[in-house]
């Protein structure tokens, strides 16, 4: 543990706050726009199908996850997880990052188009009420999240985690 630790602002700064508040809104006008100058069911469809159900799961496993991290942080001074580095983690983010865009090969292209417009709506509004979530829960803790990373010592991995700052 004498390596060095980056500290970072948990879940994220106030730029990217800004960001995802900004994307956000252009994909919901942008959604709202094409939903109601359109005669395609199937963008609503898909719409519909995806965002309620990817906001609402999304959420609930980042505030679970939350939850845990904060019960080990409460115990041990910090909540620690071991994440996997090097190809093959940056080959799950590029998977997660191309699946959506694999939906126009095998659906139908309006309902592959209105998923991917629920799948961005959904995760950038999930991460602004997230961001409410984590404040509301540093106001409970006294201090203020701070996320961390440092090398683990194991080949291809890294140590990712939770400390508090008063």
């Amino acid at each position: 543990m004498g390596e060095a630790r980056i500290l970072l602002e948990y879940p994220f700064g106030k730029r990217a706050l800004a960001l995802k508040l900004l994307v956000f809104t252009a994909a919901s006008l942008l959604y709202a726009y094409l939903a109601f100058n359109t005669r395609e069911s199937l963008f609503n469809v898909g719409f519909l199908l995806s965002f309620p159900t990817l906001t609402a799961a999304t959420l609930a496993y980042r505030i679970l996850a939350l939850s845990a991290m904060l019960g080990e942080l409460m115990e041990r001074g910090e909540a620690r997880r071991s994440r996997r580095s090097g190809l093959r983690g940056l080959a799950g983010y590029y998977l997660a990052i191309a699946s959506p865009l694999l939906l126009f090969l095998i659906a139908d292209k309006v309902l592959a188009l209105g998923i991917l417009f629920g799948l961005i709506v959904s995760l950038s509004l999930s991460d602004l009420v997230y961001y409410a979530y984590v404040r509301y829960r540093e106001a409970g803790l006294g201090g203020r999240l701070l996320a961390f990373v440092e090398p683990s010592g194991e080949g291809g991995r890294y140590v990712w985690g939770l400390t508090l700052a008063k």
